[in-house]
C-alpha cells in the first residue's frame, strides 16, 4: 500500500489458477478514478471507473477481444434530471461471443455496437419524460 501515491496491489489465489490484480489504483483527487488490471494465465482484463465513464476490456496478449465503454453526463435538479451518453461495445471476430452470435443468427452478429442515449425527466410531478436512443451496429 502506497498511501502517498494512493495505490495498492492485491493478489488473489484461486484453487487451480493464480489470479493477479495488478495496479489497482484509487484516485481521490478532483476526478476520482479506479483502474484495475487482472492477469489471467493467457488474458488480461482491464477495468476503469470514473464519475463520467465506465470501461472494460479483455485482451488476449495485445489483441482486444471485447471492449465496452460507457461515457455519460448527469444533471440533477429539484424536480428534474438528465442522463445522456454514449455506449460502445466492440467485439473481435475471433472472440467466443462473436462466434456464438454468428452461429445463432447473422442479424445478431456485429463487430461494433454504438448507442447514443438521452433520458430526461422534465417534470417529476407531471410525469413528463423525454427518452431518445440511437443504435448503430457495424458488422
Amino acid at each position: 500500500i502506497d498511501m502517498a501515491a494512493r495505490k495498492f496491489d492485491v493478489q488473489v489465489h484461486v484453487a487451480k489458477d493464480n489470479l493477479e490484480f495488478l495496479n489497482m489504483e484509487v484516485n481521490t483527487e478532483q476526478v476520482p478514478t479506479i483502474t484495475t488490471i487482472c492477469n489471467f494465465p493467457s488474458m488480461k482484463f482491464i477495468a476503469k471507473i470514473s464519475p463520467t465513464m465506465i470501461s472494460y476490456e479483455l485482451l488476449d496478449g495485445e489483441i482486444s477481444i471485447v471492449k465496452y465503454i460507457n461515457q455519460f453526463t448527469m444533471e440533477v435538479a429539484t424536480n428534474s434530471y438528465l442522463v445522456k451518453g454514449t455506449t460502445n461495445l466492440s467485439l473481435n471476430e475471433n472472440s467466443y461471443l462473436f462466434k456464438v452470435l454468428s452461429y445463432a443468427s447473422s442479424s445478431l452478429c456485429f463487430k461494433e455496437w454504438t448507442t447514443n442515449y438521452h433520458l430526461e425527466v422534465i417534470d417529476k410531478a407531471a410525469w413528463k419524460v423525454n427518452v431518445q436512443a440511437h443504435v448503430l451496429c457495424v458488422d
